[in-house]
């Protein structure tokens, strides 16, 4: 019976260590695929390097409806910049198309009366600089609002207000590290 217990103990061990180095290994992948990204970025790679940059992106931050990440939403969209403009737009090699993301319904977070998401991180590894932003309806032609800052709070809870008068909202994050070459923009669209 100790021989059995001793071996679980072991394997128990070893798949901990293992699950800790994939997600170091993940964030890494990451770092060295916006570096290839950087040395190509205008060449006919740099759309599959931009594609696989984004589904890592996603591995690595997601939202979910309540802690226990049973319900959880890639972003709708990613997009990489090395500056930020002051209106919150990021200029890649692709456009930003943030306010065009809502024209795929099937996308949509629907909250239901909720007013909290939860914001999750591959091994708990919360970007440097992470900042979440809110703007009611779809685009700039749904109003003269500018984008809100959404509060974050230390137990990684997005706390969302609906807008008067809009049912849908266009919900985005900023993330970077010190490490990246890139900004990150994720886009989500939530329906309340």
């Amino acid at each position: 019976m100790k021989k059995i217990s001793a071996a679980v103990l072991i394997l128990v061990l070893i798949f901990g260590l293992t699950s800790i180095y994939a997600a170091e290994s993940l964030y890494a992948g990451f770092v060295r695929l916006q570096n290839e990204f950087y040395e190509c970025e205008e060449s006919d790679l740099s759309f599959t390097l931009a594609s696989r940059m984004d589904k890592l992106a996603n591995k690595l931050m997601w939202l979910a409806l309540d802690r226990n990440d049973c319900l959880n939403f890639a972003a709708n969209a990613v997009y990489f910049s090395q500056d930020v403009t002051e209106n919150l737009k990021v200029r890649g090699p692709y456009a930003d198309d943030t306010f065009h993301t809502c024209e795929f319904p099937h996308l949509r977070i629907h909250l239901a009366g909720l007013h909290t998401l939860y914001v999750n991180f591959a091994e708990n590894r919360r970007p440097e600089h992470l900042e979440f932003y809110i703007f009611p309806g779809t685009g700039p032609s749904s109003g003269e609002h500018k984008p809100k800052k959404v509060t974050l709070t230390n137990k990684n809870e997005l706390l969302l207000d609906p807008f008067a008068g809009k049912n849908l909202a266009t919900l985005f994050a900023i993330a970077k590290n010190t490490q990246d070459k890139y900004y990150r923009k994720y886009v989500w669209i939530v329906e309340f």
